[in-house]
C-alpha cells in the first residue's frame, strides 16, 4: 500500500510540472463545453477502475463525468504521440487509449 501511494506521488510530480500551454487550452475548451456534469473537468487525474475506485494506473490530462455517469478522459495529444512520417500513433498512446478504454472511460 506504501509503494503504491509513493508510485502515485511520484506519478502526478512529473506530470504536474510538464502540462503543456496545449493542455491548458484543450482544459479552458472542455469547461465551455455546454454539458451537465456530474463532476467537472480536472487536469491531471489518476485513472479510476470500472468499480469508480482510482487505481493510478495512468495519469489522465483530463477527466470529468457526465451527468449520465460517462466517464471522459480527455488526452492533449501533442507531436511526441505521434510517429514520424506516417502520423500514426505511438505504440505506447495506443496502449494508453486502450487501457483507458479497459476502465471505461470514452
Amino acid at each position: 500500500h506504501e509503494c503504491q501511494e509513493t508510485r502515485t506521488a511520484q506519478l502526478k510530480e512529473q506530470q504536474s510540472e510538464s502540462v503543456t500551454k496545449f493542455q491548458k487550452l484543450v482544459y479552458a475548451a472542455v469547461q465551455q463545453l455546454p454539458m451537465q456534469w456530474s463532476e467537472q473537468p480536472a487536469m491531471e487525474q489518476l485513472s479510476r477502475g470500472r468499480d469508480g475506485q482510482e487505481d493510478g494506473a495512468l495519469l489522465i490530462d483530463i477527466t470529468a463525468k457526465t451527468a449520465e455517469g460517462v466517464w471522459l478522459a480527455i488526452e492533449a495529444d501533442g507531436p511526441d504521440h505521434f510517429r514520424q512520417p506516417d502520423d500514426a500513433l505511438t505504440g505506447p498512446t495506443q496502449y494508453r487509449n486502450r487501457a483507458l478504454a479497459a476502465r471505461g472511460y470514452v
